[in-house]
């Protein structure tokens, strides 16, 4: 099971970005190249701890991610 939490008062587009960032990271959960092992996240089995926040490499594919999704998603929207 997923669950998702996100702040309802932010303004559309963050909003839309946020939810899209967090599946995503659904989506590295479900193919294995996120991990959670004894207490610590690992990314393609690298500890996520040795880097700081910004710069884990799953944080840095899914801000890539969302953008393309977003991006998708609005073309699709203005058809």
């Amino acid at each position: 099971d997923f669950e998702i939490e996100i702040d309802t008062h932010l303004d559309k587009e963050t909003y839309t970005k946020t939810l899209l960032h967090e599946m995503f990271h659904m989506k590295q959960f479900i193919d294995g190249t996120l991990k959670t092992k004894r207490s610590k996240m690992y990314y393609k089995n690298e500890l996520v701890d040795n880097y700081d926040y910004e710069d884990q490499p799953h944080e840095i594919a899914a801000r890539e991610a969302e953008e393309i999704l977003y991006s998708e998603y609005m073309l699709d929207i203005k058809k």
